[in-house]
């Protein structure tokens, strides 16, 4: 795994002035993030823009940070998201899995560890996303 601390980046995100943050929301995908200066700001020293930052910054205005928190399927489940979206989110490629789980996230209005989310970004791949179906599915067997 990485050493990159993700909770520290959304505290990062969250102490940004007001025109930043709104800069960041108001991108309408991942990649449009080429072309805002706060984007710029919150990567790493060192750090060169690619597809895994693009991922967690363009999410960052989304969901809150609470160490513990549910994973994400479960939150997905919790929340009544429907099954479609869950898919649609599961079987599209990058870009559209992160325009749809923005989508997703901005409807739940929900709080996510930002440690473990963060991870599941930057690793961003099938498996990942089949993580968040089981959780969303075993979640929906238990009850």
């Amino acid at each position: 795994m990485t050493d990159i601390d993700f909770a520290k980046l959304k505290t990062a995100f969250d102490q940004l002035p007001p025109g930043s943050k709104a800069d960041i929301r108001r991108v309408a995908a991942p990649e449009d993030l080429d072309w805002c200066p706060a984007f710029y700001r919150l990567l790493p020293p060192g750090i060169k823009p690619n597809d895994q930052w693009k991922r967690i910054i363009f999410l960052l205005p989304w969901a809150a940070h609470i160490p513990g928190a549910r994973p994400l399927g479960r939150a997905m489940h919790d929340n009544r998201i429907a099954e479609m979206r869950v898919f649609q989110m599961a079987k599209s490629e990058f870009p559209q899995d992160i325009i749809h789980l923005r989508r997703i996230l901005r409807q739940m209005k929900t709080s996510l560890d930002w440690t473990d989310f963060g991870q599941s970004l930057f690793y961003w791949c099938d498996d990942r996303k089949k993580a968040i179906l089981r959780d969303y599915f075993y979640t929906s067997k238990e009850e």
